[in-house]
């Protein structure tokens, strides 16, 4: 049996409607619909600050730029973003972000191992683990957190923004550095929609 998670057509992002509802919206959606979108707001301020960060990224592939002023502006006077461009960006690289796929899983490296695996916990940031104990947290390794897809989805692209550097050096085990905003703060100046968020960040 196939297991997949696709985050172009899954449910995972948690956001507010400008009705002020909750509602939960797949990597396409959100975008699609930014301009109907008062925030995205996730329990863990890590989740949110990282999908703000793949959201902005995604659209830059989209729009290739925008270049200068003048683009951003046009974007913005739009009032949403471009439903043929999201969608044929999302088109083109749907494999790329199934979370479980075979060869090109989502945000991971597919086949890799560790002498000493680590347990779920080690991707969410916010939990204590082995001797990394959190403040008011008491989770505990053994057993390990079981995760659902949603959840693990916004673990690991959290993951891959606020990382600390890990890994011993030892012969064939890669050693990484701290994470872009590992040691950083990150300021969103918000606007009135989604929309308006992802031009100001």
């Amino acid at each position: 049996m196939t297991i997949s998670f696709n985050l172009i057509e899954k449910p995972f992002i948690s956001c507010v409607r400008l009705d002020g509802q909750p509602d939960e919206y797949n990597l396409r959606d959100v975008l699609l619909q930014a301009h109907l979108i008062a925030e995205l707001r996730d329990s863990s301020p890590l989740v949110t600050v990282a999908l703000h960060r793949l959201l902005l990224a995604i659209l830059h592939r989209c729009y290739h730029g925008p270049k200068n002023s003048a683009e951003r502006v046009a974007i913005h006077g739009a009032g949403c973003f471009d439903p043929k461009r999201i969608t044929a960006y999302f088109e083109k690289w749907a494999d790329r972000f199934d979370l479980f796929h075979e060869r090109y899983s989502f945000y991971q490296h597919g086949g890799y191992t560790q002498e000493e695996p680590s347990h779920t916990n080690r991707l969410v940031k916010e939990l204590s683990r082995g001797n990394h104990a959190g403040l008011y947290d008491h989770t505990m390794d053994d057993p390990p957190m079981g995760l659902t897809p949603e959840q693990a989805a916004r673990a690991v692209i959290a993951e891959q923004v606020f990382a600390y550097s890990a890994g011993r050096g030892k012969k064939g085990e890669p050693h990484t550095r701290d994470a872009p905003t590992a040691r950083a703060a990150t300021v969103f100046a918000l606007g009135n929609t989604f929309l308006k968020h992802c031009g100001s960040t």
